[in-house]
């Protein structure tokens, strides 16, 4: 996934997040769901965690790591870290 994927992808989830309705937040899990599930080719954005680390921090929405927690506790461990340096 290339940067401006992985800043398309951050800015969907914090769009469906901010809705603040059962619709918007149902989204928003699955969509963050699929994008921490290692199989879905398409979406994947927990391999290259500098580079999504990058974007989050950039676009000031390290808050999406509380739910990446949910899915893969390493990574949002590392992205924490890359995010505090």
């Amino acid at each position: 996934m290339d940067k401006h994927q992985m800043r398309t992808l951050v800015e969907t989830l914090g769009e469906q997040l901010k809705l603040k309705d059962g619709v918007g937040e149902f989204f928003y899990l699955k969509y963050i769901e699929q994008s921490c599930d290692r199989s879905n080719e398409e979406l994947f954005m927990l391999e290259d965690l500098n580079l999504l680390a990058e974007v989050l921090k950039e676009m000031d929405m390290s808050y999406l790591i509380e739910t990446i927690k949910v899915h893969d506790l390493h990574s949002a461990q590392i992205l924490q870290n890359l995010i505090a340096e």
